[in-house]
């Protein structure tokens, strides 16, 4: 695949530093195109959608909005697969941006509290003691 950030890179100033998610969103954007279409276009039409939400403003968070434009494009990937019928081959490569997607959702989203410590509440820690016990208790039955 060629490199989509080269058609976009003096449209969307600092996109360089977004390039291998943003190579990922418009190979994503292609699929869902027309059979015919041009790296190009699916470039252009990624950039387009960052532009329209502010890209180039100085007080846009630019890691929010590439990560919310992934989550929309995971979204909009899995309709094309119940909606449309692709190939075999078209389905895998799907699945593979989708996977590529959300591992990039997710990594993001642990370098943002990265700093921070998250606590698990007295909830969530009572239903896994919980568990644990029916579990021993279930085994205790199947021994008797």
């Amino acid at each position: 695949m060629s490199n989509f950030t080269n058609y976009v890179a003096e449209r969307l100033p600092g996109i360089d530093q977004y390039e291998d998610i943003f190579n990922t969103l418009a190979q994503a954007r292609k699929l869902m195109m027309p059979p015919n279409t041009t790296n190009s276009v699916a470039a252009y039409s990624v950039a387009g959608s960052l532009i329209a939400g502010g890209w180039n403003s100085p007080h846009t968070n630019k890691n929010e909005m590439i990560s919310e434009l992934a989550n929309l494009t995971v979204i909009d990937l899995r309709e094309y697969l119940d909606e449309e019928d692709p190939s075999p081959i078209t389905e895998n490569r799907i699945r593979e941006l989708i996977a590529d997607l959300n591992n990039y959702i997710n990594n993001n989203a642990a370098a943002e509290a990265a700093g921070r410590r998250k606590r698990k509440s007295k909830k969530s820690r009572k239903l896994r003691k919980s568990r644990k016990s029916k579990k021993s208790k279930k085994s205790r039955k199947s021994r008797k």
